[in-house]
């Protein structure tokens, strides 16, 4: 799996929220589980995308929140 484990920052106009994330710099896109979503008081609609793996497919909601990591945002 690529990318490395780095400690991170997530933030919105109104919340902000510290974890530890996979960063993988050739990704399109950033998922995140619902529950920092609920934590940074993102709203239920956004841009609706649909993911495929090789375990099954799912669908998430896109919204553009600033991500922070080594310093670098």
């Amino acid at each position: 799996m690529p990318g490395f484990w780095s400690l991170s920052g997530l933030a919105t106009g109104t919340a902000a929220w510290e974890l530890t994330a996979r960063l993988d710099t050739g990704a399109a896109d950033c998922l995140f589980d619902r529950s920092y979503a609920e934590v940074l008081q993102l709203p239920d609609s956004g841009v609706e995308r649909q993911y495929r793996t090789v375990t099954g497919s799912f669908l998430a909601i896109g919204h553009e929140i600033e991500i922070e990591t080594i310093g670098l945002q």
